[in-house]
């Protein structure tokens, strides 16, 4: 779902809302909310692009991610700057994320565990060489004595 604000600079009136973001930012602890308004403040001062993500926890307890990007608007006609965003739940994005992480965890885990099963194996099979070249040593001087006794 995502909603479209528009903040005046010169005043930090929301207007032309689509939708209120105030029960959202309810749910947000207070370093979330003062994270949010330095970056919005350092965005307006710069005239950048302003893009941050926030993990929100509803009343029932569920956890929740939103994106927000908005971009600073400026004219006359506009009665002053304003910046001018959108609001989106990226929970669905978070949760891929998150999944693909544990998976490459486990599977980086699978790794070491089965590469080192292979290092065994090899030690094993070079073992298995050098005894069988030791009994080729120890065989052929016998072989070739008992050809000479035919």
């Amino acid at each position: 779902m995502a909603a479209t604000v528009s903040t005046s600079l010169s005043t930090g009136e929301k207007l032309g809302r689509a939708k209120s973001a105030a029960p959202r930012l309810a749910q947000l602890s207070t370093a979330q909310k003062n994270s949010i308004l330095l970056a919005m403040a350092d965005s307006i001062e710069a005239g950048a692009d302003y893009a941050i993500e926030y993990r929100m926890v509803w009343p029932d307890g569920s956890i929740h991610w939103a994106e927000i990007r908005a971009r600073v608007v400026e004219g006359k006609h506009l009665g002053g700057g304003r910046m001018v965003g959108v609001s989106s739940d990226i929970t669905g994005r978070k949760t891929a994320e998150d999944r693909l992480r544990q998976l490459n965890e486990k599977l980086e885990e699978r790794v070491v565990e089965r590469t080192a099963e292979l290092e065994t194996a090899h030690e094993a099979v070079l073992g298995e060489i050098t005894q069988r070249e030791r009994a080729e040593e120890l065989l052929i001087p016998i072989l070739n004595q008992s050809e000479l006794t035919m």
